[in-house]
């Protein structure tokens, strides 16, 4: 099975890369930039959503005569779990090309003049490829083959943490320990149980040890909502979530006024190269930032202490102290209270 998983992965990157390539050799551009948005962070890493589509693919692919059969690697089970993760997962690439004037700097970095005394210039053509991934969770997969009610029990069984380092195993991923404070049962005693926020902070913590690369910051802010009946966050990034608040209406940008379950988004910077810069070339390219308000992270607030969030590394979803309020690289930068 891991040896299935790793063959459809390679796939699926492969048939990204085909199309940046045959972009690329047909562009007289100068530069190139590949930029990534949604659920990859760039051409080598993968998908978020394979602990889902094993999810979903072990109900889809199970028979009431044999449930054990989903278990079995044979040829007709591949190609059922190659069906569930082209339906859950998809891209798009498109393109834009930017021309600008830059002044010719000489070794010294001294601006090189005419025989005017006029500095010298030269057009700059760069091809922006953008390519957006999208994947769905297994709430969302659930939806797509219309489980019914026992399918859709079974899935959520399987969803449970128990099952982490199984699907961690096939994936050869790894499991976290939830950081600092482990698992967090007890980081959030003051939230009163029946209040929306906190069934937020409560679904979001059932996640706590899923890896960055199964469940990313946006992934786990989605899903949490998505748990709680919110679907209004279902397919964005974190950009776009940030977007989506604003359209509805529930954006803010006060931190007093912040509620257990908000959605906190982080502008990204590089200290190195000034406030227009973010150093995310996987997502930006080497120019300047282009991410509405420099936004590239969320995380769930559960209280005037913690947050949690999964931000990759061994630990991956994990509650965590306040970090990132005001510093040079990060900075709380707007707030959002969806609830639908």
């Amino acid at each position: 099975m891991t040896d299935a998983i790793a063959e459809i992965d390679d796939e699926f990157t492969a048939s990204i890369q085909e199309e940046i390539d045959a972009l690329s050799e047909n562009s007289d551009a100068d530069v190139i930039e590949v930029l990534f948005s949604g659920d990859m962070e760039d051409e080598n890493s993968s998908v978020s959503n394979w602990v889902d589509v094993l999810g979903v693919y072990s109900v889809y692919a199970t028979t009431a005569e044999d449930a054990s059969e989903v278990v079995t690697v044979t040829p007709e089970n591949i190609k059922k779990l190659r069906k569930v993760f082209y339906d859950m997962n998809s891209f798009s690439v498109t393109t834009e090309t930017e021309t600008v004037e830059e002044t010719e700097v000489d070794e010294y970095g001294s601006v090189v003049l005419d025989e005017n005394g006029e500095p010298v210039t030269h057009s700059v053509t760069t091809l922006y490829i953008n390519v957006e991934v999208i994947s769905k969770d297994y709430q969302e997969g659930a939806n797509l083959y219309a489980f019914d009610e026992s399918q859709r029990e079974m899935l959520y069984e399987i969803m449970l943490p128990d099952y982490y380092p199984m699907f961690a195993e096939l994936c050869g991923d790894v499991v976290g320990d939830g950081g600092e404070y482990g698992f967090g049962l007890d980081i959030n005693p003051d939230l009163p149980p029946n209040e929306l926020g906190a069934q937020i902070v409560e679904a979001a913590k059932k996640y706590i040890g899923r890896s960055y690369s199964s469940m990313d910051c946006s992934k786990l802010a989605r899903t949490a909502y998505s748990d709680c009946g919110l679907t209004s966050m279902n397919g964005l990034s974190s950009v776009y979530m940030a977007k989506k608040c604003e359209e509805m209406g529930v954006l803010f940008t006060d931190p007093s006024q912040l509620q257990a379950g908000d959605l906190i988004f982080f502008a990204r910077y590089d200290p190195s190269r000034g406030s227009d810069y973010c150093g995310d070339t996987g997502r930006c390219g080497s120019g300047k930032c282009k991410r509405w308000m420099h936004i590239h992270h969320v995380a769930i607030y559960i209280n005037d202490e913690f947050l949690i969030d999964s931000t990759g590394g061994k630990n991956s979803v994990q509650i965590r102290k306040h970090w990132g309020i005001d510093t040079a690289k990060w900075k709380w930068v707007c707030f959002g209270r969806p609830t639908t």
